[in-house]
């Protein structure tokens, strides 16, 4: 019993991470309730999550705010340019709903499928933030790439984040359940294929900056004896005038 009550068991660190989500969860969702905040706490809330898929020693609150002050700025401007596609979308679609026709129906496909791609951008794009540091441009474009290579494990981690939501929220006894840890939760289990994706884009990466690196380094060679070459050219082309 004592041994399964110490600090480094892993019953309790099972339980600290279980602290941890419950917490991360208490300030995404106050940080949230402005709704112009919720870019910058959806990209805390992933900081926090990768870094206990990590098993990284992490102070949640310390964490959540600097990753919060960090973003705050990119995270926001990505959110309302999101959020603006999804009201201008729903509204397109109310309209067709109301004026039904076979052309409405080919144009109701197209809204759909810029709705799917929104949602695919949307899924990934705050975690991303959370994990690299890139342009607004670099970090849109980037997140639809991952998005769209891992198309699977993207529509999974959409069903994920939505259908626990939507199930307590039909469930009014585990409304409660939301509130203790749902979002967290669901970002935890996003967060488990996430780390695996952004391992693989670092690891390529760094095989992309050890070659660039050693071709810079066979460029700095080959223009040394270049040099040395053409040095030894004029001094003979000197010695050559001389006599």
């Amino acid at each position: 019993m004592s041994r399964m009550l110490s600090y480094d068991s892993p019953f309790m660190n099972f339980m600290t991470k279980v602290a941890n989500l419950m917490w991360a969860n208490f300030l995404f969702i106050v940080c949230s309730l402005p709704v112009l905040t919720f870019g910058a706490s959806s990209t805390s809330l992933y900081y926090i999550t990768i870094k206990v898929i990590k098993n990284e020693e992490v102070s949640v609150t310390k964490a959540f705010f600097k990753s919060f002050k960090e973003n705050f700025k990119q995270s926001t401007i990505i959110w309302l340019g999101l959020l603006i596609g999804y009201i201008f979308f729903g509204f397109d679609l109310y309209i067709f709903y109301k004026n039904p026709d076979k052309y409405n129906l080919y144009l109701k496909m197209i809204v759909l499928l810029f709705v799917v791609v929104w949602s695919f951008v949307f899924m990934h794009i705050f975690p991303y933030i959370s994990h690299f540091k890139s342009s607004t441009k670099d970090t849109i474009k980037n997140s639809l790439v991952i998005a769209l290579t891992h198309i699977v494990k993207t529509v999974f981690m959409i069903a994920i984040s939505i259908f626990p939501v939507v199930w307590a929220f039909g469930q009014y006894k585990l409304v409660p359940f939301v509130f203790l840890i749902a979002f967290a939760f669901c970002a935890f289990v996003n967060s488990i294929w996430l780390v695996k994706i952004y391992d693989e884009i670092e690891k390529n990466y760094s095989l992309i900056e050890e070659y660039h690196d050693r071709f810079e380094e066979f460029e700095s060679d080959e223009n040394s004896e270049l040099e040395k070459k053409a040095v030894k050219l004029v001094a003979d082309a000197d010695e050559a005038q001389e006599e």
